[in-house]
C-alpha cells in the first residue's frame, strides 16, 4: 500500500468505486448501506420515508431510516477528506478508503466524539485484515452493533488507540484507562485531550501515543453525542464548545468520518448538526 491512489481515481462519475463494491455483498436482511458519492453539504440531505433503513434496534426490532446518500467531502484548510455517514460503523468503510488512499497509514489513533460506551464488544478473528478486502470489510462493518465497531477495529491492529470524549465527564482532570487496548475515556473540556492536541499540533511526542501526524489520525464523531447533556448544558454552551473543540481536532486530522447515528437522534436535527461542525 505505498503506491500514491488519486482520490479523482476512486471517484468516477463522482461514486466512490472502492465503496461501490460493497452493493455485490450481501447485506443483513432490510438493511441499506447507501451509495458514497464525492461532493459537498448540500448533497448531504435526510429525506423521511427513503426507506434507507440503517439501524435496527436489536431488542425490538425497530429500524430506522438514514441519509439519502453518503457524501465524501473536505474539511478545513487542508481540505482533509470527510465522511458523512449514517450509521456509526459505516466509519469503517471510510477509514479503509483512506488507507487504500494513503491519507492515513495503519496503527492510527482514533479520536472519538460518542456519549455511549465502546466496552461492549463482538470479538472477531481479523489475523490478517485487509482493508482492500470488500468481504472483510463489509463483515466488520456490518456484523457488530454500531456502538461497539471501535474495538473490533483496533483488535485488527488499522488503530492503535482510542480517546473516548464522552460528553458526560466534565471535570477537567477525570479519565478512565482501558489498557489492554490503549482506550482512554475523557471529557471535551479535559487537560488529556488538550494536552493530546497541543502535542499534535507541535509535533511533540505525546506520552501514551509518542509523536502523532495527520496520517497517524482519524477524527470520527458520533452526532447522537449531542442527545446527552445537550439540553441540560445548552445555556453553558455545551453545543457551542463542543463543536469548536470538534473542529480543532478535525484540522489536524488524516481522514474525518461524522455519523448520524439513526435510532439514536432524530435524523433531521443529526443533519443541522453536521452542517455546522463543517460549516
Amino acid at each position: 500500500m505505498n503506491e500514491i491512489v488519486r482520490f479523482e481515481d476512486l471517484y468516477p462519475s463522482r461514486i466512490s468505486k472502492y465503496y461501490a463494491e460493497v452493493t455485490a455483498v450481501s447485506s443483513k436482511p432490510g438493511l441499506v448501506v447507501p451509495q458514497l458519492i464525492l461532493g459537498d453539504l448540500s448533497d448531504f440531505t435526510f429525506t423521511p420515508g427513503n426507506n434507507l433503513l440503517q439501524y435496527r434496534r436489536a431488542e425490538t426490532g425497530q429500524e430506522y431510516e438514514g441519509p439519502d446518500v453518503f457524501v465524501r467531502t473536505s474539511f478545513g484548510r487542508r481540505e482533509v477528506p470527510t465522511y458523512l455517514l449514517g450509521s456509526h460503523n459505516n466509519a469503517c468503510f471510510g477509514w479503509c478508503e483512506g488507507l487504500v488512499e494513503c491519507c492515513i497509514e495503519r496503527g492510527f489513533i482514533i479520536i472519538h466524539f460518542d456519549q455511549r460506551s465502546h466496552g461492549d464488544y463482538t470479538r472477531m478473528d481479523y489475523t490478517k485484515f485487509d482493508p482492500r478486502n470488500l468481504d472483510q470489510v463489509y463483515d466488520l462493518a456490518t456484523t457488530v452493533e454500531p456502538g461497539c465497531f471501535i474495538y473490533p477495529v483496533l483488535e485488527t491492529g488499522l488503530a492503535c488507540g482510542m480517546v473516548h470524549v464522552c460528553p458526560d465527564m466534565g471535570s477537567e482532570s477525570e479519565q478512565t484507562r482501558d489498557v489492554s487496548f490503549r482506550v482512554i475515556k475523557c471529557g471535551y473540556k479535559s487537560v488529556y485531550l488538550l494536552e493530546l492536541l497541543h502535542c499534535i499540533r507541535t509535533g511533540k511526542s505525546h506520552h501514551d501515543f509518542g509523536v502523532i501526524t495527520s496520517k497517524s489520525l482519524v477524527v470520527d464523531i458520533d452526532i447522537d453525542y449531542f442527545e446527552s447533556g445537550s439540553e441540560r448544558d445548552a445555556k453553558r454552551g455545551f453545543i457551542r464548545r463542543s463543536i469548536s473543540v470538534m473542529r480543532k481536532t478535525m484540522s489536524l486530522a488524516g481522514i474525518n468520518t461524522i455519523a448520524t447515528s439513526p435510532g439514536f437522534i432524530n435524523q433531521r436535527r443529526a443533519i443541522e448538526l453536521v452542517t455546522r461542525i463543517m460549516k
